[in-house]
């Protein structure tokens, strides 16, 4: 199987060395032959950065041997915009997120996709590189290579909880929100504005590429009636979402890319590059935080 990086303008294969911030390192079992941990650090020293979980309001040391403390044994989970300001949270986009945790992992010398066998020193070496790179990623490789359970182990890599704005539609950083409806829920309420905390499983969607699919279905669709009530085609608050803005903050995955039609594919490009879409001609400016990931069969590409 072959892990394609960055695939839109400037597509290239990931090599399998891992980044000069990543080191080899001894240690008994660990998951991966390859299996590292950050440059500068070593065993048994203590490191002097600290985690922050913000889905219980307190700091860690994993370093230390710390792990994040149990939910209720500190702080609830702040329920207002000014609490988990108070609190320290720092806004950072999915792929930091994503690559701050797979630093993590390393670190502690987990297994970062269990249940997959025999990528240990091929697949799993390149798909790290890739989400260190913050690369959006296309799994290309034949039918039973593991390329949907992969895919849908990435969630795992996700925080456990992050906080949203209570009442917007599309999920939004509460400290940095790029969304209309996300910055007049500031506007009206400041920091009282209520936080709603989503599960890593919800902030995944995925979608099996058939040759019915549209861009209403991946970007969304002018709604007559929000038009007719005046608004311009242009305001983002005229869409009926698809399925990519619904899953802002989180990763979006299409399975067999080859058979997504070449409008839909191009439709597309725009989110990859520039992270806006476009409907009917209108450009709506959507600042994205997400996570693209594709699978594709190479014969599908030449059949």
């Amino acid at each position: 199987m072959a892990i394609l990086c960055g695939i839109v303008g400037r597509a290239h294969a990931v090599e399998r060395v891992l980044p000069a911030a990543i080191v080899q390192e001894g240690g008994s079992n660990p998951p991966y032959p390859w299996h590292a941990t950050i440059a500068g650090h070593t065993p048994g020293a203590a490191r002097a950065a600290r985690s922050f979980d913000a889905t219980r309001c307190a700091y860690y040391d994993p370093a230390a041997g710390g792990t994040p403390p149990r939910r209720g044994s500190l702080m609830h989970r702040p329920s207002t915009v000014g609490e988990l300001r108070e609190c320290g949270h720092m806004p950072r986009t999915v792929k930091d997120e994503l690559r701050r945790n797979v630093i993590e992992k390393l670190r502690r010398r987990e297994p970062l996709f269990p249940g997959v066998v025999g990528f240990d020193d091929t697949v799993i070496p390149q798909l790290v590189n890739a989400l260190l790179s913050k690369h959006d990623i296309l799994l290309l490789g034949l039918r039973g290579q593991a390329k949907t359970r992969l895919i849908r182990a990435l969630p795992n890599l996700l925080d456990e909880y992050t906080p949203t704005l209570a009442g917007a539609e599309l999920p939004d950083d509460p400290l940095n929100p790029q969304f209309k409806q996300s910055k007049l829920i500031l506007a009206e309420h400041g920091d009282d504005a209520e936080l709603h905390w989503i599960h890593r499983d919800e902030r995944f969607h995925e979608k099996l590429a058939t040759p019915d699919v549209t861009i209403a279905d991946l970007i969304g669709e002018i709604d007559i009636v929000k038009h007719a009530e005046g608004r311009h085609l242009s305001d983002e608050s005229v869409l009926h979402y698809g399925l990519v803005p619904r899953t802002n903050r989180g990763i979006f995955a299409i399975n067999e890319l080859p058979d997504l039609p070449p409008r839909i594919q191009v439709g597309l490009f725009n989110v990859l590059e520039e992270r806006d879409v476009q409907i009917r001609g209108f450009p709506v400016r959507m600042n994205l935080d997400i996570c693209l990931v594709f699978s594709a069969n190479p014969e599908d590409y030449t059949n």
